[in-house]
Formats: C-alpha cells, structure tokens, sequence
C-alpha cells in the first residue's frame, strides 16, 4: 500500500498534476462561541487582505473574493463562510476554478486549506477576537462586483431576433455557435457563480438566421423552472449580478449573452418595482 500511495503522490507532482480534486470538507472547530469565531473570522480574512463582497452579521456569514487569480477580472473565484451556533466555521469554495462537476482546483484547494489552517492557529493560542478589538475587513472596490467577470471576454456573442409566428411575443436570444441535441449546458454569472435556471435549447431549422454564420445553424436559447428564473431577474434587477452571461458547453464556455434580453427575463426585469439591471 505504501507503494501505491508513493507512485500516487509522484504522479501528483508537477508538472503532471492532480490539478482537479475532489472537494474537501474545510471546517474549523472552536470553544469561542459563535459571535467571538464569526469575529475572529473577519479579524483573519482583515488580516490575509482579503476583498469582502458579502457580509451578513446576523447570520454570521462572509463571502470574499479569493486571492488565486485575483489579478484576472475574467477568473475570478469566492471563498464562502459561516459559522454555525455552535462556533464552527464553515468554507465553502466556489466560482471560475469550482467545476460543475464540484471538482476543485489545487491552487484553490491550497489557499482554503492555508485560510483554514490559519484560523486553526488563532483559536489554538486562545487568541479570540473581542467585540472590542473587532475591525471589519476591507470592503469591495469601487467597481461593481457585478461587472468584473467578463471584462476581458471574447467570446461570440449572442444575436436576437424577433420570434417567428406561433412562437411567442419578442425577441428570441439566439447562441452564435452551433450545439449538438442534448448537449449539457450552464450559466455563468458575472460574479463567477453557476447559475441553477435550466437552459434547453430549439435547432429548428430557420428559426435564428439573422446574423447566423455557423454551417449548421444557431439555437434559440430557453430557460426553464420559473422560480428560479425569477430569483435570478431579482438578482439582476438589484445589481447583485450583471445580465451579461456565459453559455458553457460541457463546462467550456462558448457563448456570452445579454440574458436581460431573453424575453422571459426582460418580463421579469419590465415588472413595476423591479430595479435598473446591472449591465
């Protein structure tokens, strides 16, 4: 056995790579009580210079944009944190380096186990933050979060057209590209989340011919599960996210839209008390 774990850890070693792993439970125990380790947290993640996006005290909950890539607008991956009544906190990793699939990259695997370890070490020595000491970790640039995703994107864009007869009020949001029946797809946020609205898709023949160059036809693009649909609008709406999207083929991206044209979300926008979206 000792072998088997020796060639597995050579084959591990770069430049071959396990980059991809499954993704590890990051949990943190502590005796401080759950106010004094949700100060602790923010006292730790203050102290390593992270960028917080999302903050809730009563809830105790964190989320922060991760350092790996943190010079790629375009890449941008998020560490999540909670702490529970009892005082454990809770790391939760999403976003550009988290594959659909919840396999994780080692470079972010590397910085949430350092994070983890770190708030390891305060609790060990006893030293607990006080609601005295407590100061809160630096808040998000002046740029909308909402924005930074795609700034370098290019990818092909999306077209729009207005629906053939029998097929609805609107615009239809066409993809650009060619994609097979039945082939997996998924949204990609502006913040680097995947989205849970269900995409399908309609390849009959004609129906997106506008600005369609691929040999074998463009899509029309459709979401589904009108809960989530409209969760989504109000995530636009607040500015939270950007409607500028990514389409993903298998988890590759290959598109980027304005879903704030898609007729579906542009009616959940249109609703009167809906905010400006965010493009």
């Amino acid at each position: 056995m000792k072998n088997l774990a020796l060639i597995f850890a050579l084959i591990c070693l770069p430049p071959l790579g396990c980059r991809w792993q499954s993704a590890r439970p990051h949990v943190v125990t502590s005796q401080a009580g759950a106010d004094a380790a949700y100060r602790t947290l923010l006292d730790v993640l203050a102290e390593h210079k992270y960028q917080v996006l999302q903050q809730s005290g009563a809830e105790r909950s964190v989320r922060v944009r991760a350092h790996v890539d943190e010079d790629e607008p375009s890449q941008p991956s998020f560490i999540a944190a909670a702490v529970d009544p009892a005082g454990t906190i809770q790391l939760t990793l999403t976003g550009y380096l988290v594959k659909p699939d919840g396999k994780v990259h080692a470079r972010l695997t590397d910085e949430a186990e350092d994070l983890q370890e770190a708030l390891e070490r305060r609790f060990a020595r006893g030293q607990v933050t006080t609601a005295a000491q407590a100061s809160p970790p630096p808040g998000p640039p002046a740029q909308p979060t909402a924005t930074l995703a795609f700034a370098s994107s290019s990818l092909p864009r999306g077209f729009y057209q207005a629906a053939p007869p029998g097929q609805g009020e609107g615009e239809l949001t066409c993809l650009p590209v060619h994609v097979a029946e039945n082939t997996e797809l998924t949204l990609r946020l502006s913040n680097g989340e995947i989205s849970d609205v269900l995409l399908a898709l309609d390849n009959a023949v004609g129906i997106c011919t506008s600005e369609c160059r691929a040999p074998n036809g463009c899509p029309a693009l459709g979401v589904g599960d009108r809960a989530k649909v409209e969760r989504l609008a109000e995530r636009m709406a607040s500015g939270q996210v950007s409607t500028q999207v990514q389409i993903l083929a298998k988890g590759s991206a290959i598109a980027e839209i304005d879903l704030g044209r898609h007729r579906f979300i542009k009616q959940q926008l249109s609703r009167p008390g809906a905010a400006p979206a965010a493009k």
